[in-house]
């Protein structure tokens, strides 16, 4: 929601330049958040029920829609017993382009140290793992997309409709596509953000003590020498 109503390039001036969380960008972000809890779009006691409940109150039929990302798909394709269907959330705000949040993916590290035998062995595990035949496995039996997967080769494989429409979307906007906060900052902040965040949709907080709150812990983080900068 940063970044739909932000964009790419002011959410990158905030965690990685000196423009604070306290932007009217972001408030904006905030305050739609918090007017979606006011105006009833989430069930009662939303912020005592959790992350595996939620999913089962949607597979279960009695949630029209759950906000998530591709890593639950391997859940909802097997255990639905309805017709799966996917959007990306519009921007909020005017002149702000379309996106999604990207995630990481896994790190494969081969150490300096080894032997060459041993560089060579990882390498060709590596090299398996990232092949075409690999990736189509994960496609195909595993419900997921590794990086690196064309929209034209997920058209080719045998996917599930509702996989290749969740990737095609999230593929169709590389270039303004946003920044995942769970993994992006630092532990510190993000654990200010997840209480932060609940007592903003619960009413118990506006978006300028959101904002604040956030702020205080980004800053905090920067002297610790917690922020990545890439």
């Amino acid at each position: 929601m940063l970044g739909l109503s932000a964009g790419k390039d002011v959410e990158e001036s905030v965690l990685f330049g000196d423009t604070p969380w306290s932007n009217d960008q972001f408030k904006l972000a905030a305050e739609t958040f918090q007017s979606w809890a006011e105006n009833d779009y989430f069930p009662n006691g939303f912020n005592g029920i959790g992350y595996d409940e939620a999913n089962a109150l949607f597979l279960s039929g009695r949630a029209a829609m759950t906000i998530t990302g591709t890593w639950v798909l391997q859940d909802m394709a097997r255990g639905a017993s309805f017709d799966l269907g996917v959007f990306m959330l519009p921007p909020i705000a005017e002149g702000v382009a379309p996106g999604t949040m990207w995630g990481e993916g896994s790190q494969w590290q081969v150490s300096a140290n080894a032997s060459q035998d041993v560089k060579d062995a990882a390498a060709a595990y590596i090299n398996c793992l990232i092949s075409p035949a690999s990736r189509e496995v994960w496609v195909e039996k595993g419900y997921l997309v590794p990086i690196g997967t064309t929209p034209e080769e997920l058209e080719q494989w045998d996917a599930l409709p509702i996989v290749k429409s969740f990737y095609t979307q999230g593929l169709a906007t590389p270039d303004t596509n946003f920044y995942d906060l769970h993994t992006t900052l630092p532990e510190s902040v993000t654990q200010v953000l997840y209480a932060e965040l609940q007592r903003l949709v619960g009413g118990d907080a506006t978006a300028d003590e959101f904002l604040g709150a956030m702020d205080t812990a980004w800053q905090t983080a920067i002297e610790n020498g917690e922020r990545w900068v890439p």
